[in-house]
């Protein structure tokens, strides 16, 4: 099995968000961090970045799971453009959140959710997911 993260993030600094980035990382090494450290080089010191929401599991179904959110949404992704591709507009939490769901009952994805005290991801946390997944998961 090669862990895998699936994130659902918001735009930086918006207080009521409905525009909502859905990204994959690598959960082994730090590539989780190493990505979340991206985004937070380009808003600078003004605001924490973090992933709102986090699922893990195995690669395969990480990525399927990915690849679902972009058929399904395909009509509330404004363009294929690098930077761009990745954003869901005009869509609440909970919405992607029930798709969530559907991708487990219908599609048979096996993901996880991290424990609560790991959400929202941000840079300090970004570890003790990893540590958590292995420690239950592997």
């Amino acid at each position: 099995m090669k862990p895998y993260a699936l994130y659902i993030k918001p735009c930086p600094g918006i207080v009521n968000p409905s525009d909502w980035k859905i990204g994959v990382a690598d959960l082994s090494g730090d590539k989780l961090r190493k990505r979340l450290a991206a985004y937070q080089a380009a808003v600078g010191p003004v605001y924490e970045e973090s992933y709102r929401k986090v699922f893990v599991g195995d690669e395969r179904h990480i990525k399927m799971a990915e690849k679902q959110f972009k058929l399904n949404f395909k009509s509330k992704i404004g363009s294929k453009e690098a930077g761009f591709s990745e954003w869901i507009s005009d869509i609440s939490l909970d919405e992607l959140l029930q798709f969530i769901e559907t991708l487990r009952s219908d599609y048979f994805v096996k993901i996880h959710n991290v424990p609560s005290q790991y959400e929202p991801c941000n840079m300090a946390t970004c570890e003790d997911i990893k540590n958590w997944f292995e420690e239950n998961y592997l």
